[in-house]
């Protein structure tokens, strides 16, 4: 376990009490303290850029200064980012791609974006590895036979206020509606829990609908397996969805999804305005032609879940591990 000292202090008084404890009643909690983590494989996902400000820039830069100076490795792993057009989160960035041994990005809109800051014979495009991600089995979640998931996102709203808010839970009562209408259940599915449980509460209160909230990545990923369709707003509910060959409708609020869509050949179903009515001719069309959509997405799935492999084999080779300890 890596504990780093975010702001705010806390994660710093975990670090303290860790250090205070020795290194042989660490082991028993299963912890270890930043200066005995030789390896930093880091997967923030979409952290770094000028929606994100200097500060988590400039925590990256520490996190591989002291890295470095413990002689340890530092991998960016494949994650969205940019742009960089803030002068300090640009030159922390970096510094910090510069000490990092390599950085992959998952989107080439993230590679233009990181191409001017880093050398770029250590720059490897490759997509989210949790395509590779097996799901659990989810019969004892008690799913109906033939359902969508309604998967929220509050960052489609964060900081914009009640009106955006009100506007985004009609858009998802919209797409209840659409689904019923096909003669398929919603559920609706909540990703991130605390963070996404007052939107789903709004929209649930409304239609009654069943909310799921699994504590599990992997049993998120199990269920979306078993849906007949998703539409959502939250990025790995769309990697799940698509990387499992399952039609899905999305929302964006940042380039990585435009990306993603466009990987897997099914940009149509990408939706830039909630407040298009477009929601139910698309979910009309991904019924009426669920086979072809499903046969397209799990080739392309094939395609992307290679590159993971090769992504993972080219860690291992990196960090001197065998092929079979990371794939």
């Amino acid at each position: 376990m890596l504990l780093k000292p975010y702001i705010g202090g806390r994660v710093g008084l975990a670090q303290w009490c860790l250090k205070m404890m020795g290194p042989e009643r660490r082991r028993a909690f299963g912890a270890v303290c930043q200066n005995e983590v030789p390896i930093v494989l880091d997967a923030s996902g979409f952290a770094f850029g000028d929606r994100w400000g200097a500060e988590r820039a400039k925590q990256l830069l520490d996190d591989a200064q002291r890295n470095k100076a413990q002689g340890g490795q530092f991998i960016l792993l494949p994650q969205a980012y940019g742009p960089f057009t803030d002068r300090k989160v640009s030159e922390s960035f970096r510094s910090a791609c510069e000490l990092s041994d390599m950085v992959f990005v998952r989107d080439k809109k993230s590679r233009e974006y990181v191409e001017p800051l880093v050398d770029t014979s250590k720059l490897v495009l490759s997509p989210d590895f949790t395509n590779g991600l097996k799901p659990k089995p989810v019969e004892h979640l008690g799913l109906p036979a033939e359902f969508a998931c309604i998967v929220p996102n509050n960052k489609m709203v964060e900081n914009q206020g009640e009106s955006a808010e009100a506007s985004y839970v009609q858009y998802l009562l919209k797409c209840v509606r659409a689904v019923r209408d096909q003669g398929l259940q919603p559920v609706l599915l909540l990703h991130e829990q605390k963070k996404d449980r007052r939107i789903g509460e709004l929209v649930g209160s409304q239609e009654k609908l069943r909310m799921i909230a699994p504590l599990d990545a992997r049993e998120i990923k199990g269920v979306i397996g078993k849906s007949a369709l998703l539409i959502g707003s939250r990025f790995h509910s769309l990697v799940s969805a698509l990387s499992q060959g399952i039609p899905c409708i999305g929302t964006s609020w940042s380039h990585k999804y435009e990306e993603l869509f466009g990987d897997y050949e099914h940009i149509e179903y990408l939706l830039g305005d909630t407040s298009a009515g477009e929601i139910e001719s698309h979910v009309g069309r991904l019924v009426a032609e669920s086979s072809q959509v499903r046969e397209k997405l799990v080739r392309c799935a094939a395609d992307e879940k290679e590159k993971t492999v090769a992504m993972w084999s080219m860690v291992a080779d990196r960090l001197g591990w065998k092929k079979d300890e990371v794939v």
